[in-house]
């Protein structure tokens, strides 16, 4: 499967990103806390929402740098 090229971000780097975050998010943070039978606070969901935020941002920066043979910070 080809990448985007070096440098640049498409529209699947986005989707993918987004899914990575709230996976992250709801894997680090959320799970725990409903599997104790209770419903998240606001101070969780913010802290999980910026766990999110942060792994999304990791993600992109990852794609940013690797070119279409997914090799990191090696110009196409």
């Amino acid at each position: 499967m080809k990448g985007s090229k070096f440098l640049s971000i498409g529209a699947m780097d986005l989707l993918k990103g987004a899914v990575v975050a709230a996976g992250t998010a709801g894997g680090m943070i959320l799970i725990p806390v409903i599997q104790n039978g209770q419903l998240p606070t606001k101070e969780q969901l913010i802290v999980a929402g910026g766990s999110a935020i942060a792994a999304g941002v990791s993600y992109l920066l990852k794609n940013l740098f690797t070119n279409s043979k997914n090799e990191l910070a090696k110009p196409e």
